[in-house]
């Protein structure tokens, strides 16, 4: 026999039912074998099983063998892998006497045992750390010259950073310290530039920022640049850029009927008016009105008593009313613009807007449309209904631009 391949170790990815698993290199018996469990991820040893406990040895007519896993619970599974690893006891068993028949075959098994420990050795070796072969050191002297390399970076870095504080103050700018956990940037209570801050301890867990809601900035906070003390998430980002780079109406949200009692429309904010463009709104009922309503506490309700409202035609009501006669065949239509203004003020509350549709006869309606909320109290949410029955199609998108 002879050991023609150098490989002493061999690793097989699990899923939980494979059990049996090939060793193609050269064993000389079951106890050579290490089988091993190992967590893919990390590459970390979990267990070193047991011969005859946990698994048996075949050994094949070329000395190669295969390794059963007989405990189910060892079988490795889908996010392990196991490993077959020769391990060869360190000694010489072969015992020549003399005056008898030479013992070629196991003079041979004793040399192909030789071959096999070297393999071993060398493939653990080869994990280890070396030094170069020109090198006169011994180990621990070439690691004390990279430890003192390591050193003399750190120093480096450490006084390049110096540096740059030292001229950063110089030129009036306050950098933080190297390695504060607390702190983050944040933008300058003029809301024009980024400078740096920190956050009370309180909200440091653990090196991490761990910031309450009242630390983060609104949409409305954003978009005005009031934020001296506030964290920007993305959305708020994006929004206060928006803010500053629009110079006229900007989209917000839009609602698509499809047989609805209602469309509705919520987190008005201070500081805007709302224009609501109705695209072929569509009655379920022949011959409705279009309706409006607001609310002062984001849609959870809204107001409809029989006073909340002025209407256009004189007196007061329930809700505002748009286009009448609305006409629910395939060809009859609504459509408009109206404009909530300045929902967010300390007066009334006035819509007004124009429409054009088709009413129950087909025949081309159009009208002007108005309305008053007789409160002052802010309105944050809006809602679309009919007169009665459901809106069968169409769609509002709603717009807003500053009053500033």
């Amino acid at each position: 026999m002879t050991v023609s391949s150098s490989t002493n170790k061999f690793r097989y990815e699990g899923n939980g039912s494979t059990d049996t698993f090939a060793f193609t290199g050269r064993i000389f018996s079951a106890a050579d074998l290490k089988v091993e469990i190992i967590t893919r991820a990390t590459d970390a040893l979990v267990e070193t099983l047991t011969l005859t406990t946990d698994y048996t040895v075949t050994i094949n007519g070329d000395e190669s063998a295969s390794v059963q896993i007989t405990n189910a619970l060892k079988i490795p599974s889908s996010l392990q892998d196991v490993q077959l690893r020769r391990d060869l006891a360190q000694t010489q068993t072969v015992d020549l006497p003399t005056g008898t028949v030479f013992p070629a075959s196991s003079v041979e098994n004793a040399l192909d045992k030789m071959a096999a420990l070297v393999q071993d050795l060398s493939e653990e070796v080869d994990r280890c750390v070396k030094i170069s072969v020109t090198s006169s050191d011994d180990p621990p002297s070439a690691l004390e010259v990279i430890d003192a390399a390591d050193d003399a970076a750190d120093s480096a870095a450490a006084a390049a950073a110096s540096a740059v504080a030292a001229a950063a103050s110089a030129a009036g700018v306050d950098l933080p310290a190297l390695g504060a956990a607390n702190t983050v940037m944040k933008v300058n209570s003029g809301g024009t530039e980024l400078e740096y801050g920190k956050i009370a301890a309180a909200n440091i867990v653990d090196g991490t920022i761990t910031p309450t809601q009242a630390d983060i900035a609104s949409q409305a906070e954003a978009e005005a640049g009031s934020i001296s003390t506030k964290f920007m998430t993305p959305q708020r980002t994006a929004q206060a850029i928006a803010a500053l780079t629009s110079t006229d109406y900007e989209y917000v949200s839009s609602a698509t009927a499809s047989t609805s009692t209602s469309l509705d429309f919520t987190g008005l904010a201070a500081g805007y008016d709302y224009i609501f463009v109705l695209d072929a709104l569509r009655p379920a009922t022949d011959g409705v009105y279009l309706w409006i309503r607001t609310s002062t506490n984001n849609g959870s309700s809204y107001d409809a008593a029989a006073s909340d409202y002025e209407v256009y035609t004189g007196g007061e009501g329930a809700q505002i009313e748009g286009a009448n006669t609305i006409g629910n065949a395939a060809d009859e239509f609504y459509s408009g613009v109206l404009t909530l203004i300045n929902p967010g003020g300390t007066t009334e509350k006035v819509f007004t807007g124009h429409s054009s549709g088709k009413g129950t006869t087909g025949a081309l309606n159009v009208s002007l449309e108005g309305g008053i909320r007789k409160s002052a109290t802010a309105v944050n949410a809006v809602r679309f209904l009919m007169s009665s029955g459901n809106i069968t199609s169409g769609t509002i998108r709603m717009y807003r631009r500053k009053t500033s």
